[in-house]
């Protein structure tokens, strides 16, 4: 008798451990987003496209905080409709506070540093950083452009473009089979920029 309730016990604890390991873990929240790149893994800023199953949530405008950065040390991203200007303090300020969330992130430090190091360089081209500092400056400027602090032009008319439109999409299938993100848009529904946040 004391057998059979070992064997049978034996048994129970087998198969619970076996349901406990099948079960999909969640994921940890990350804290470095994942991004949209292309092939040599460079974010390519020209290609944000929406796709029709694409689910878009929490949609917000957002104004730009600045009509002008005279004076200011600014760094620029062209795309094929807009430049973007942000004040080099306000990205310096993003990666100090994300430093402070997240030490061991010392290359975002070091980032910030490059910026307080170099006062006479008054303008920086995000195209001349390397592919790594570009996927951090690229988290960086999404993080300005929902705060608002950012100076936005069109290409085509060189008009300011006072507010721009930020949400969230995502795009899930299944427990293990998806993805989510945040996206920016013109007014006018044009697409600018988005990044993937999640992947399930």
């Amino acid at each position: 008798m004391t057998r059979v309730f070992v064997v049978g016990l034996c048994i129970a604890v087998s198969l619970t451990s076996l349901a406990c390991r099948s079960r999909p873990e969640a994921s940890p929240p990350a804290e470095e987003p994942e991004t949209v790149s292309d092939d040599a893994g460079i974010l390519d800023m020209n290609s944000p496209s929406i796709k029709d199953e694409d689910k878009i949530t929490d949609r917000r405008t957002v104004a730009s905080k600045y009509e002008t950065l005279d004076g200011k040390r600014v760094l620029g991203v062209k795309t094929d409709l807009v430049k973007i200007s942000v004040n080099v303090q306000d990205v310096i300020g993003y990666f100090d506070r994300r430093f402070v969330e997240l030490p061991h992130l010392t290359d975002e430090k070091a980032l910030a540093d490059k910026f307080r190091g170099e006062q006479d360089v008054r303008e920086y081209r995000y195209d001349d950083f390397l592919p790594g500092e570009k996927d951090r400056l690229y988290f960086c400027m999404m993080a300005l452009l929902e705060e608002g602090s950012f100076l936005m032009t069109l290409n085509d008319t060189g008009a300011r473009v006072p507010r721009i439109i930020a949400c969230k999409y995502s795009q899930i299938h299944g427990p293990m089979d998806g993805y989510a993100g945040r996206m920016f848009l013109l007014e006018d529904e044009r697409a600018l920029f988005r990044t993937m946040d999640r992947i399930y």
